[in-house]
């Protein structure tokens, strides 16, 4: 029997089968040509920020590792030895803003913050004239994000299991494959942020989820009145802070040899402590959407500013303040160590305020202003990479099990080796992400559309 590809509707136009969307969805021509086709939305400047934010993510993950790897392998290396202590001795700013690359979830946060803040306004602002309730069909926008993360997640399971598999007996698990055994379900409802988690990487997608359930919540709050939805986003960021600090100072008072341990599994993970930066992300996508569609009237109630022209003294103060923030995080990070106030200085307020910044950056970008830098991170080439980044990042830990293969006793700590590993890691991890995009990713997504 020959399935036809096409229906009748009734008004007599064809629209595809059924069976003719499936093998559209998982077309790999239409699927690769995709990672070239770039719609104009006026996020253009998102997509250099988003490659940047993988590359570094890359590249910490895969220097920290090399650096644990040369010094397992050769520890009786004086030069190895030398080179790490000069950077623990913040003796090389350049790589201590590798070394100390975990800002890089921040930018992760408030890019995601960012989109999914333009992405409801537009909902809503579509769906004005309905009741209150209808204008964001939340339903949908949490399926759509659910499909979305989880078939790449389920095939990256299934790649490293087979890694695992092969793995000489005796070799440490470094990707919590173990357990996969038992905690698999936490990945499949997105609360697996925790530190003990099957595929412990992917803890950031799991909160990601978790802030998707808040994201409608506030934009209501905001679409309705303003300084409602103003007032809502800095209680909760207070809270945040505050909770964080007596939580922090409480790990001083304990033994500071678990420190660093404690301080990772009791606040690293903990979605209460991480959404400041993302919250920011937010509220900086509502304010760019409503300002581009020229609806502050309708969609800030009874608040009707009048467009001021632009201090420029007040702009660049912001500027200097924002660069400060973003820059200074990692610098913070590194400089805090031993000293108590700095520690819970950097702890409670660093992520804030770099989620401050960098949200005041994205937004100025996005609105056409740093002309030069928005040249660079709006250009089309920066695309393909940027659409790659989640299965990308999903599939990078697999570089930690081929570190072995390079010769790690004639590298040395420096950027020679930044390099060398940096091109190691892109040739393993992107091949990869780019099959894991073309063959799950891209057609759940055309699915969920369709």
């Amino acid at each position: 029997m020959v399935l036809p590809s096409t229906q009748s509707t009734r008004e007599g136009k064809q629209e595809p089968s059924l069976l003719s969307k499936i093998l559209t969805a998982f077309s790999l021509n239409e699927n690769f040509n995709s990672l070239f086709n770039r719609s104009k939305n006026g996020l253009e400047t998102i997509d250099g920020l988003r490659g940047i934010a993988l590359v570094i993510a890359l590249m910490y993950h895969t220097f920290t590792q090399y650096i644990y790897h040369a010094i397992s392998q050769n520890p009786s290396s004086s030069a190895l030895q030398e080179e790490y202590s000069a950077l623990s001795n913040r003796q090389n700013t350049f790589l201590i803003y590798i070394y100390q690359a975990s800002y890089v979830i921040e930018m992760f946060f408030v890019i995601g913050g960012f989109v999914i803040g333009t992405m409801l306004v537009k909902e809503y602002m579509q769906n004005i004239h309905e009741r209150w309730f209808k204008r964001i069909n939340i339903l949908k926008f949490l399926l759509q994000r659910w499909l979305r993360f989880i078939p790449s997640i389920l095939l990256t399971l299934a790649v490293f299991s087979w890694a695992w598999s092969i793995q000489p007996e005796g070799a440490t698990d470094h990707n919590g494959m173990e357990e996969c055994k038992t905690r698999v379900w936490e990945n499949l409802l997105m609360i697996n942020n925790d530190v003990h988690t099957c595929m412990g990487w992917t803890w950031m997608f799991g909160m990601e989820f978790q802030l998707y359930l808040l994201s409608p919540i506030i934009v209501h709050l905001f679409m309705k009145k303003f300084s409602l939805g103003m007032l809502v986003v800095v209680a909760m960021a207070g809270f945040s802070m505050v909770l964080e600090y007596f939580r922090h100072e409480e790990l001083l008072k304990g033994n500071m040899a678990q420190y660093w341990w404690e301080a990772f599994v009791q606040l690293y993970f903990k979605l209460y402590f991480r959404w400041n930066p993302y919250l920011c992300g937010l509220v900086a996508g509502m304010i760019f959407t409503t300002r581009k569609n020229n609806l502050q009237e309708s969609s800030l109630g009874d608040e009707k500013p009048e467009p001021k022209p632009e201090s420029k003294v007040v702009l660049y103060t912001c500027y200097v303040l924002a660069f400060i923030a973003i820059f200074g995080y990692a610098q913070a990070k590194y400089y805090k160590h031993e000293i108590p106030w700095r520690l819970t200085a950097v702890q409670v307020f660093g992520k804030s305020l770099f989620g401050l910044g960098f949200s005041f950056i994205v937004y100025r970008l996005v609105t056409g202003n740093l002309k030069p830098l928005n040249y660079v991170l709006s250009s089309s080439y920066w695309y393909p990479l940027s659409v790659l980044t989640f299965t990308g990042y999903l599939m990078h830990p697999l570089y930690r099990d081929a570190l072995p293969v390079l010769n790690l006793a004639y590298l040395g700590i420096g950027y020679q080796t930044y390099i060398v590993v940096g091109i190691f890691n892109l040739i393993v991890v992107l091949p990869l992400g780019l099959l894991s995009y073309l063959l799950v990713e891209k057609p759940a997504i055309n699915l969920v559309q369709q």
